[in-house]
């Protein structure tokens, strides 16, 4: 018999001892439901013991054949073995055990009309923990506790509605049952009934209600409501802007180490909202937010090096916040982190990598990196030439409202570039540039020309025809 085939062959044995062990222990339906689970890893602490123990002792026991007295020290190695397998698959058998009398116990109260145990056996069946998942009991149990008052049931079943989980999705009645628990007082209840008044989901849009449901949720240490609560008051959403009071709620949730508050509240600091301007206060907030990964805080740290606000101006620093937060997707560190390539501003001056980076901005829908990214296809740079892609880009930034995308546009359709040459439409994407109020006064006066050279070209019905498409038309 070789080495391999020996210690194959003594693994072997211990499982099937260890697994007599728990079969008088537990019985053979705990044996097989701990068998398939070591098998496919469900339990990986169990698994992970079965792995040490077998390779301990298969280099245990081709150390031991070497040895004087092997046979003896064999013996023992098959005692401490069994032992040694026995003791996982115990494991594995008292926490089937345990979950299945929990899982009994739970359905007898529940079918007797106890709504707490209802919630617990609904949420079994909702995350698969000691039955298999089934969305469809997980209803029916949580259904049972919400309608008898049950407020962490209303609050599972309003979500299972807004997901479609168990029950054909419908936002409507998801808010119904939002409301109930919310008027029951509770807290993370509270919280997404204000985000649905917020957004208008499954409710008439309401800031005023948002802000209300917010409250609510906040003066009962609701973190995230406490956030939402503060920017609210910051952005004068339903209630009278006040930066103080933005800042108290910022606060209350920062000091409980809410990282979305700690950048917030870093940001009432580096504009002087509410609290002086301190650039010292700000960084120390985004510091510690930005350590524990909070992109916004890696974002804002980048802007302030690129900026030399509080510190030394530094592009190179400025770059590394700016990187760490464009790889977790946050488009304005994408868009600036193509500006630092494409001005060559801590790295060397690269045209490729800024429009590797606007792609990604702009891909999001940042307009100010489709309008950079259309700038690129329309001179070469960093990308092939290409007008149709330049005009793709503008028009994207364009619908969206940002006035020098749809100048620019404007000048596609005056010179056919891209599009097919159109007096009428490059009337109206002109007309539509100079109705923001804040372009600088140069770009306005190149406008008014261009728009005007583009008029003598024009009937009188052709430019009353954009005047209409410029007069109905709203940002998308």
């Amino acid at each position: 018999m070789t080495k391999l085939k020996a210690v194959f062959y003594l693994v072997a044995f211990a499982l099937l001892v260890g697994g007599a062990v728990q079969f008088i222990v537990f019985g053979w339906e705990v044996t097989a439901k701990a068998a398939v689970s070591f098998a496919f890893g469900t339990l990986r602490f169990a698994s992970v013991l079965y792995i040490i123990t077998a390779l301990l002792a298969g280099l245990f026991y081709l150390f031991v054949r070497r040895r004087p007295n092997g046979s003896k020290w064999t013996l023992r190695l098959w005692a401490a073995l069994i032992v040694g397998l026995a003791v996982p698959l115990t494991i594995v058998g008292t926490n089937f055990k345990n979950v299945g009398q929990q899982r009994q116990e739970q359905l007898a109260l529940a079918r007797e009309g106890d709504p707490q145990a209802q919630h617990k056996l609904g949420l079994m069946f909702l995350r698969g923990q000691g039955v298999p998942q089934d969305y469809t009991e997980a209803e029916t149990w949580l259904r049972s506790a919400a309608e008898q008052g049950h407020a962490r049931s209303q609050l599972m079943l309003g979500s299972m509605y807004f997901t479609g989980g168990g029950v054909s999705e419908d936002h409507a009645e998801g808010a119904k049952w939002f409301r109930r628990a919310a008027e029951q007082g509770d807290a993370d209840s509270q919280y997404g009934l204000g985000n649905l008044y917020l957004s208008g989901d499954g409710v008439r849009q309401d800031y005023v209600e948002a802000a209300r449901w917010y409250q609510s949720a906040a003066e009962q240490g609701q973190l995230v409501a406490q956030t939402a609560l503060g920017t609210m008051y910051r952005n004068g959403q339903g209630v009278s802007q006040d930066y103080a009071t933005a800042v108290k709620w910022y606060r209350k949730a920062a000091e409980k180490g809410f990282v979305r508050a700690q950048t917030n509240l870093g940001k009432m600091y580096r504009e002087g909202k509410g609290v002086p301007l301190d650039y010292h206060e700000a960084l120390k907030l985004f510091q510690e937010a930005a350590a524990r990964n909070d992109r916004e805080a890696q974002f804002s740290l980048g802007l302030m090096y690129a900026l030399g606000e509080g510190v030394g101006r530094d592009f190179a620093i400025a770059r590394t916040w700016y990187l760490k937060a464009a790889e977790k997707g946050h488009a304005i560190a994408q868009k600036n982190l193509g500006v630092m390539h494409f001005n060559g501003q801590g790295v060397v001056k690269n045209d490729v990598e800024a429009a590797k980076w606007w792609r990604k901005a702009a891909e999001r829908g940042f307009d100010q990196a489709q309008l950079s990214l259309g700038m690129l296809y329309h001179n070469g740079y960093g990308v092939p030439q290409d007008h149709g892609e330049a005009a793709k880009w503008y028009r994207k930034a364009a619908l969206q409202g940002l006035s020098r995308a749809q100048y620019d546009l404007g000048l596609m359709y005056t010179e056919g570039r891209g599009v097919e040459a159109d007096l009428i439409l490059a009337y109206f994407w002109f007309s539509l540039a100079l109705s923001d109020q804040e372009i600088p006064a140069s770009a306005r006066a190149k406008a008014t020309n261009d728009r005007r050279v583009v008029a003598n070209k024009m009937t009188s019905a052709q430019i009353g025809e954009a005047d209409r498409l410029a007069r109905e038309w709203k940002p998308k």
